[in-house]
């Protein structure tokens, strides 16, 4: 199982504040561990999941 942790560092969007965390496990979000979900966020950290997903390291 693939797992991906986003941890928000800062944020001028009123979904999300200091340490909210989104949990993607395989393709799914967790949604009992997640802060919060943002469809504007997730479109902004898709790119980097999919990478991530496809073994491409930063």
């Amino acid at each position: 199982m693939e797992k991906v942790i986003i941890n928000v560092i800062g944020s001028k969007c009123d979904c999300y504040k200091k340490g909210d965390k989104i949990y993607i496990e395989d393709m799914l979000i967790n949604m009992k561990r997640t802060s919060n979900v943002c469809v504007m966020a997730l479109q902004a950290i898709f790119p980097f999941v999919y990478a991530s997903r496809k073994g491409v390291t930063p």
